[in-house]
């Protein structure tokens, strides 16, 4: 799912049918027409899509290994913007590049990628389905490079890029988290805390400050995590406790990093989709239908956005140390054990939200293929 929010605002959303469906926002919110406008047969299931900002173009991954570059043709007439179609711009095929494939015995495919323009540089960072981290030239779709993260750290699970100096931020199924400088091909520094439990999302949060991210995963006894990575310290934590727990396990360790064993039991974590928008962080977790908004400017302001009668949960924000805070998640049981088989058990398991027409928009799709929205 992809939106855009300029001046005529449309929605993206793709199917593992290989199905992009493209939906008029202004019509859909305003109830005057609830169904997509233009389709485009991709002929292979989506992976990821993300739009280039601008460009009215969206880059999409599909399953067979190809990588496209649609572009949203339209006209405006009297001051309304009409989409005509989505057209093929850009193809190329990760599974074509000799670097990634002199080793491999099966077909490769890109399950994340992000997008970076500045004034240097004009990129596409992909994760693959084999733990690779691939650069592609948008203007060409010709590989650039390819990022060798140590072995020894585990396979890659997540990554974000800050566009400014082009870092890399990388999370890994051991729970380490490896900076990367893209300009020269460094590995600057590494490093793990709490459990290392598998790092499964990261995103940088500008709006919280420089050089900050927001990471899921590393340790069990928190939702998520906001760290300086440059510093390599923790500022912040979700956590599922009725009391703070130690600092300890918000501790940055770098030594014998090569030495951390992956194992899924002690993965505690529960988190279906998190997604950053300015200096708040959404969150939503499996079979638990509520929705949760962390304001990290403004603790006070935190909120559950979609409530079910299961539980009542208070947020309560903690002042650890002087530059460590927690938001404590405190559930409390409300239904008979009978009441709670009634309650929906459907997750969300990605959320977009955006500002249209100066009023502000949650759009969350379900594993039921629902897109609800929320004002």
């Amino acid at each position: 799912m992809a939106l855009s929010s300029d001046n005529y605002p449309f929605l993206l959303t793709g199917s593992l049918h290989g199905i992009i469906y493209l939906w008029d926002i202004t019509a859909v919110t305003t109830g005057s027409k609830i169904q997509s406008i233009l389709k485009y047969d991709c002929g292979a299931s989506i992976t990821h899509m993300v739009l280039i900002p601008g460009f009215d173009t969206v880059v999409v991954s599909l399953k067979n290994g190809t990588i496209l570059c649609l572009r949203i043709l339209s006209r405006t007439k009297a001051g309304v913007k009409k989409f005509i179609k989505l057209t093929r711009i850009r193809e190329t095929n990760i599974n074509d590049v000799k670097e990634l494939n002199s080793n491999s015995t099966y077909d490769s495919y890109v399950s994340q990628c992000k997008v970076c323009l500045t004034n240097n540089t004009s990129v596409i960072v992909m994760l693959t389905n084999t733990s690779k981290i691939l650069l592609i030239d948008i203007r060409d779709m010709k590989f650039r490079s390819c990022v060798s993260n140590p072995n020894s750290h585990g396979a890659i699970s997540s990554f974000d890029v800050n566009p400014i100096d082009m870092t890399l931020i990388i999370g890994t199924m051991r729970g380490v988290i490896d900076i990367w400088d893209l300009r020269f091909e460094i590995l600057i520094n590494s490093f793990t805390f709490g459990d290392h439990a598998p790092i499964t999302n990261i995103s940088l949060i500008k709006r919280f400050g420089p050089n900050h991210i927001v990471v899921v995963g590393g340790t069990s006894d928190a939702l998520f995590t906001v760290w300086d990575y440059t510093k390599m310290v923790c500022k912040y934590g979700a956590v599922n406790e009725n009391e703070a727990p130690s600092i300890s396990k918000f501790t940055a360790v770098t030594s014998n990093l090569n030495k951390l064993q992956y194992d899924a039991g002690e993965n505690n974590i529960n988190i279906a989709n998190v997604t950053v928008k300015g200096g708040s962080v959404i969150v939503a977790q499996y079979n638990i239908p509520d929705i949760f908004i962390f304001d990290l400017l403004k603790p006070m302001n935190s909120k559950i956005l979609f409530k079910t009668a299961l539980y009542n949960h208070e947020l309560v924000p903690v002042q650890v140390t002087t530059n460590l805070s927690f938001m404590l998640v405190k559930p409390s049981l409300k239904r008979s054990m009978n009441q709670q088989l009634s309650v929906p058990r459907d997750t969300v398991n990605n959320i977009i939200l955006g500002q249209i027409h100066d009023k502000s928009f949650l759009f969350a799709v379900t594993t039921q293929n629902v897109v609800n929205i929320y004002k």
